[in-house]
């Protein structure tokens, strides 16, 4: 794209004197060097007359320059016209067809799509689409006309036009609407049927409920009865409410018919009146007559539905297969056809507007558009990316067509104030049906992160099933190749099915179990939705968990009551002031401190709260470091202290001003770069700002650390600031602090390195999402860590010993740096085929909070007269003083030099 330049030269002086004086100065000049020198130049050749005027000009001419101070001034004004975007989905849901597409919209795509096609059992239609074209050609006008004066000849050719076309129009309308059928009159008729229905089930009631009465007088049992009274009235309810919504419908459809020659005429007068009298037409007025004519359209719209119905049931072929013709084309075809009939390139649009095709990946050819399938329909990323693009090329809409399935990490609001910001309005186009297509999918499960070999684990599934009838499938659960589950599920209806898998987990370490079902006959995705993977630590015993405070605090309490839900935790818990005389007792049995060191290594992770200092003993703070450092988890829960650390540990804390003050608000609370990392933050990340530092994961707005982590030897260490937790987390965000606490165990048995910290890779954990971004830690600073997954092998350079990784591709990956290498499971966690139908709230909330409008696929040719034109102007200009330039000098001085010594060789001096 380049701007249209338009360029000129202005001439300026810039002397207090006015440069008017130079319009009788120059000619009293040339008179006066002709009167002084007409008889000097006697003798002289032609030549030499010439010349040496020339030259007495030329510096009378450096002079004038001097004095009057002329400007050559070069402007050039640069005209960068809008961008129009069209923003295909070319996500893989857009691949699939909708076999469950309403007739209505079905039919209405064929007709759009081929208007020849069914033209003989479209008479609705027909007037639909005259009142659509309509609707265009008043859009246009007032787009035209809207600068234009009424006394210039520009305004009448376009209304001359504009009148032409509504005489077209009306004159096509009116001649169609006399052979319009009067179809629901038959159906009015039949509504006595569903009356009589009602009647007769109502009778039932009555005879039921003598009957009833009779029994109770007779003193019988009437318990049975009262069970089928309620049948009976249910059904003369439902029977009833048939009745009066076929009556009430068809009675509609009927007035629709019988006023319209009354709104038409209406309709032409209003229209006429645009092209009347000399005021100028208001917006308002335009925008209520293109509302009255788009629910005309969707009157006629309404009626050619119910007359396909009838057709359809009536068994007409040709109806039949263009419903089923729709409902077999995929929808990016349905796309390719319609820019095929409304390409906007070939549009009004395009004259004033760049028109830009791409899709969810990149900027694409007009005639290569939605090609190549993007990995997830990150819709909003991709908005928000337009309206933070610096082009100089302002954007003038967009026009997004798309399912609206939308798989983005950017907040709704957020985008919506990019997009408001730029003044960039989105129109939608819905390219999908609003009913799921048939298929089923496994949605997500309900898994703990470790289980218990040998021990029965509870796992829930979600799956959606999208069906026409009964059905059943097979679902299975593998690790590995060998089937561990398999289990039949009748599905009697479409929804959403919550089914419970429990199965007994036998091999030990990080395992992946693979659950799929079996396909149905002719679902849209047989594969690549009906299976999914979960990653689950196989431990030989539960993890156990030693919990001491010295008071229950509510911090304390959230941990316990998380930890005391969790079947794969052993957890000892020990408040100190509810003990006996407020004392802390060793053993070896729940509630007592672990009495030696080899008590205390059956711990995988132990939780110290706010504890007086000299509650443990030197020996047992010197046993808690030695667990530490051979690869234990520490947890420091303090509130106002950090810990209870004795001198000799003190400095294991980095940041010994961890508590040093308490915020109050949300908004003083930064996530810092590592905590969008760190799984236990990384859910935080809703709702609060991010920081730039790297460490600790939680600050306040002075930098102060919340939350931090580090390593020690083999081991770990993690401390907060617990209670201020709970005022930051609830109830704000009440999921985000229980993931903490679940993804923190996680983290306590699966990060840190491998071999200490002098060796190896440190993770954070041993399993990501495919989705998920994620931190390495190198054992140097300056380290490279390659991630290799079959033939795939990329190479990483760490900055300060961390490399932050790209969502993976699903599957087993192994991780190497120098002589160390650990293998990452990646789970595909991809949405993008859960749901298949169109979402619609999403392309409406956008359309509607960006000033834009919401349509289907078969009007989206409205959307071209809606879109404003917008053009960037930016004027540059360059000044040449020509009074101060060198150059002038020097022609003085050379030309008066010149000039002398001529005059002196002539003679003439």
């Amino acid at each position: 794209m380049t701007p249209d330049i338009q360029s000129h030269y202005d001439l300026q002086f810039t002397a207090p004197v006015s440069a008017w004086f130079l319009v009788l100065l120059i000619p009293l000049a040339v008179a006066g060097v002709i009167w002084l020198y007409k008889n000097q130049y006697k003798g002289q050749s032609r030549p030499v007359i010439i010349g040496l005027t020339a030259l007495r000009l030329l510096l009378v001419l450096s002079i004038v320059i001097i004095l009057f101070r002329p400007n050559l001034i070069y402007r050039q004004t640069l005209s960068y016209k809008g961008r129009v975007i069209f923003l295909f989905d070319n996500s893989e849901s857009m691949s699939t067809s909708d076999s469950r597409m309403s007739p209505d919209l079905a039919l209405r795509l064929a007709r759009n799509l081929d208007p020849s096609k069914l033209n003989e059992k479209s008479p609705f239609a027909k007037i639909a689409q005259s009142l659509g074209s309509l609707e265009i050609d008043v859009l246009h006008f007032a787009n035209e006309t809207e600068d234009l004066s009424r006394e210039s000849d520009k305004f009448w050719n376009s209304a001359d036009g504009f009148n032409a076309a509504v005489k077209t129009s009306i004159d096509d309308i009116k001649s169609e609407y006399k052979t319009l059928p009067e179809f629901w009159k038959e159906h009015l008729k039949a509504t006595v049927k569903f009356v009589d229905t009602a009647k007769a089930a109502r009778s039932k009631v009555t005879r039921a409920e003598i009957n009833i009465e009779k029994m109770k007088k007779e003193g019988e049992d009437v318990s049975e009865m009262r069970l089928k009274l309620d049948k009976l009235r249910l059904d003369a309810f439902e029977a009833g409410q048939i009745a009066r919504e076929h009556e009430s419908t068809f009675k509609s459809l009927g007035a629709i018919h019988a006023q319209f020659p009354e709104h038409l005429a209406a309709l032409e007068n209003e229209l006429q009146s645009f092209t009347q009298g000399n005021k100028a037409t208001g917006k308002v007025a335009y925008d209520n007559t293109v509302k009255t004519l788009f629910g005309h359209v969707q009157n006629f719209e309404k009626l050619q539905g119910f007359y396909d119905q009838d057709s359809i049931d009536a068994g007409d072929k040709e109806i039949i297969k263009a419903l089923e013709n729709s409902r077999a084309t995929s929808r990016l075809d349905l796309i390719r056809a319609k820019l095929k009939i409304s390409d906007p390139v070939k549009t009004d649009l395009s004259e004033k507007q760049n028109i830009i095709f791409r899709n969810l990946s990149t900027e694409i050819e007009p005639s290569a558009y939605a090609i190549d399938k993007a990995q997830r329909s990150n819709i909003s990323d991709v908005l928000n990316q337009i309206a933070l693009d610096e082009s100089p090329f302002p954007v003038s809409g967009v026009v997004l067509i798309s399912d609206g399935r939308n798989d983005s990490v950017i907040a709704h609001d957020e985008l919506i104030q990019s997009l408001s910001r730029k003044q960039i309005p989105v129109y939608t186009v819905a390219a999908a049906a609003e009913k799921e297509t048939r298929d089923i999918a496994l949605i997500s499960t309900v898994a703990p992160p470790f289980a218990v070999q040998g021990k029965s684990v509870g796992m829930s599934l979600k799956m959606k099933a999208s069906i026409d009838a009964a059905e059943s499938v097979t679902l299975s659960i593998h690790e590995g190749k060998t089937r561990i589950l398999e289990k039949t599920i009748d599905l009697k209806e479409s929804g959403i099915k919550t089914i419970e898998l429990p199965f007994t987990p036998e091999q030990l370490g990080l395992q992946q179990y693979t659950i799929t079902v079996s396909s149905l006959k002719g679902e849209a995705f047989p594969k690549r939705n009906n299976k999914m993977t979960l990653a689950m630590d196989i431990r030989k015993e539960k993890i156990n968990v030693l919990f001491l405070d010295w008071k229950p605090r509510w911090e304390s309490r959230f941990i316990l009551n998380i930890f005391q839900r969790l079947s794969y935790v052993d957890l000892n818990s020990i408040i100190v002031i509810s003990n006996k005389g407020a004392e802390l007792t060793r053993g070896v049995s729940r509630g007592q401190w672990p009495k030696d060191e080899s008590a205390l290594k059956r711990y995988d992770v132990i939780i110290l709260g706010e504890t007086p200092a000299d509650l443990l003993k030197e020996t047992e703070w010197n046993a808690i470091s030695n667990w530490v450092t051979d690869g234990g988890t520490l947890w420091l829960m303090g509130n106002n202290k950090v810990h209870a650390l004795p001198e000799s540990m003190s400095g294991w804390i980095k940041d010994d001003k961890l508590i040093e003050k308490n915020a109050e608000h949300l908004d003083e609370f930064h996530l810092t770069e590592t905590g969008q990392l760190f799984p236990p933050t990384r859910a935080f990340s809703m709702g609060m700002q991010k920081g730039d530092i790297k460490s600790p994961h939680l600050i306040e707005r002075n930098g102060v650390g919340i939350m931090q982590t580090q390593l020690l030897g083999k081991g770990k260490l993690f401390y907060s600031k617990a209670d201020l937790l709970w005022k930051l987390l609830n109830p704000r965000s009440l999921k985000s602090h229980t993931d903490l606490y679940v993804e923190l165990l996680t983290w306590s048995l699966q990060g840190g390195y491998q071999g200490g910290m002098d060796k190896g890779i440190n993770l954070d954990r041993l399993s990501y999402g495919s989705r998920d971004m994620f931190q390495v830690y190198l054992p140097t600073l300056d380290g490279t860590l390659q991630l290799q997954q079959g033939d795939t092998n990329t190479e990483l350079k760490a900055t300060s010993g961390r490399v932050v990784v790209d969502a993976l591709t699903s599957g087993s990956w192994t991780l190497t740096a120098g002589d160390d290498k650990r293998d990452l499971v990646i789970i595909d966690d991809n949405p993008e085929l859960h749901f298949l139908s169109l979402d619609k709230t999403y392309m409406k909330q956008v359309a509607r909070s960006t000033g834009g409008q919401f349509y289907t696929l078969d009007k989206m040719e409205r959307i071209y007269s809606q879109l404003k034109p917008r053009v960037r102007v930016e004027n540059k200009e360059k000044i040449y003083r020509l009074w101060d330039m060198k150059i002038v000098f020097l022609l003085l001085i050379v030309v008066l030099s010149f000039e002398w010594i001529w005059r002196k060789w002539t003679g003439l001096v």
